[in-house]
């Protein structure tokens, strides 16, 4: 698996992290729908087995909740243990952690041994080529009955907007801009597509940053509009991350290859249409 930041970074997203909302961290609407299902869960079985592939606090959180035994797999422990101070829940939580390469899921758990897999945006962070064999191998480490929970982000149909267009929007109404889901659907999604990879499924949060701050001098602007713009202000932990967004069909055409598609939902926050909740069980 690719890494995504260098590990000096990892500190810097570590506190950029509290000031990150939706659709970067699941959002109560997500959380309610994944809830519910744990709920359901827990009528059945009352010692599920949890894995949470990476380390978002509100997931971490919602499995402590119920006490439910929970496995974090992570490629960094920086992370683990730094949003650990995060939780709500810590005292409650029953987990451990393993670091590994989320493509060795297969080798690190037996066959039909976990109950619930979840994550947050987390098979966009591997390359499209490899979404595939990620889902045929959660696949072989759930149960019959087994679930997969998740949100990932897709290429929604929007047609895409300049960033002439964008600035202009944030200058008719700054203080829609305030929100960080629609500084994230209009600044990224929108904008996304202009530099978007059909074949590998990608964007590339650098090329979109830089088109924004090319307009902002070409209109003589203040420099400091991009922070008003731009998800996350005046860090540039971002600005080399590159994930993969693939269609909706295109993703649930693979997905449904090992799962059944019990439910796709999407939050009523402008971001949330590029990044529907996801209800899986296995075949």
């Amino acid at each position: 698996m690719k890494k995504i930041f260098k590990k000096k970074n990892w500190v810097e997203v570590l506190k950029i992290w509290p000031t990150v909302a939706p659709p970067c961290r699941p959002s109560p609407f997500d959380l309610k729908i994944w809830e519910k299902k744990i709920q359901e869960i827990l009528r059945q079985n009352k010692q599920p087995k949890a894995l949470v592939f990476g380390s978002t606090p509100e997931i971490r959180d919602l499995l402590a909740k119920y006490r439910i035994s929970t496995t974090i797999l992570d490629i960094n422990p920086g992370m683990v243990k730094g949003l650990l101070k995060l939780m709500k829940y810590k005292k409650q939580r029953k987990e451990k952690m393993i670091i590994n390469n989320w493509l060795n899921i297969n080798k690190l758990f037996p066959a039909d041994s976990l109950d619930l897999v979840l994550g947050h945006c987390f098979f966009n962070n591997l390359p499209w080529r490899l979404h595939l064999k990620l889902a045929k191998s959660i696949q072989q480490v759930l149960k019959k009955d087994g679930y997969l929970l998740m949100v990932s982000p897709i290429l929604d149909k929007e047609k895409p907007l300049s960033p002439k267009q964008i600035i202009l929007m944030y200058q008719q109404n700054p203080r829609y801009f305030e929100q960080f889901a629609n500084r994230w659907y209009f600044s990224v999604e929108r904008l996304k597509k202009l530099d978007y990879n059909k074949k590998t499924k990608q964007i590339f949060f650098s090329k979109i940053k830089t088109r924004l701050i090319k307009e902002i001098k070409k209109q003589k602007l203040p420099t400091e509009i991009i922070n008003k713009i731009w998800p996350f202000g005046v860090s540039d932990v971002m600005n080399n991350y590159v994930t993969a967004h693939p269609p909706l069909k295109d993703l649930v055409k693979i997905l449904k290859n090992y799962f059944k598609v019990e439910k796709i939902s999407f939050s009523p926050l402008s971001s949330g249409r590029c990044c529907p909740n996801f209800v899986l069980k296995n075949k």
